[in-house]
């Protein structure tokens, strides 16, 4: 099964709850004041994807739907941690070794391998987000050199998204 990309804004609208398209202008200056008064508050965390099109899937996702697997296959969480468990044992088990040498505990941190494998270009079910917006804005526009679009405001090919997620630590 191929992953079918968002076709439209309102396709997009009906699958990602509260999205909205910030601007479609050309005014720079006001979109980066909409950055800096998101960055001054506390709570939000952002994701930069550089085509509107595309949907927010970790390289797990993608690489089980591209690949076809099913649930009655092969269980998608045993098939998760077998990945981790085969970085954990990596090369002499190196990066237990390293994370270890932090003396946090963090070689018995699932979320510290699956950050470093994630980096490493290792399948993963992490998405990388940010507390900083223009660091989004770096992603969502990175090789931005070769896209290619039409004046076409209409077409979610021709945008990047940014997601912001707020959360209020302090509610818990």
């Amino acid at each position: 099964m191929e992953i079918k990309n968002y076709i439209n804004f309102d396709d997009k609208a009906n699958s990602v709850r509260g999205i909205k398209v910030v601007s479609k202008s050309n005014d720079i200056d006001s979109i980066f004041n909409q950055f800096d008064n998101f960055y001054k508050k506390r709570g939000y965390v952002f994701r930069g994807i550089n085509e509107a099109a595309y949907k927010m899937l970790s390289s797990f996702q993608r690489y089980w739907a591209n690949n076809d697997l099913k649930l009655s296959d092969i269980n998608y969480t045993d098939s998760i941690f077998s990945e981790l468990e085969k970085a954990k044992v990596w090369n002499d088990e190196l990066l237990q070794k390293y994370l270890a040498k932090f003396g946090k505990n963090y070689e018995n941190n699932n979320i510290a391998y699956f950050s470093i494998m994630q980096h490493n270009r290792v399948r993963t079910p992490l998405l990388d987000f940010t507390y900083n917006p223009f660091i989004a804005l770096f992603f969502a526009c990175e090789n931005s050199d070769s896209w290619s679009y039409d004046e076409n405001l209409n077409d979610i090919r021709n945008f990047f998204s940014l997601y912001f997620i707020y959360f209020d630590l302090c509610d818990r």
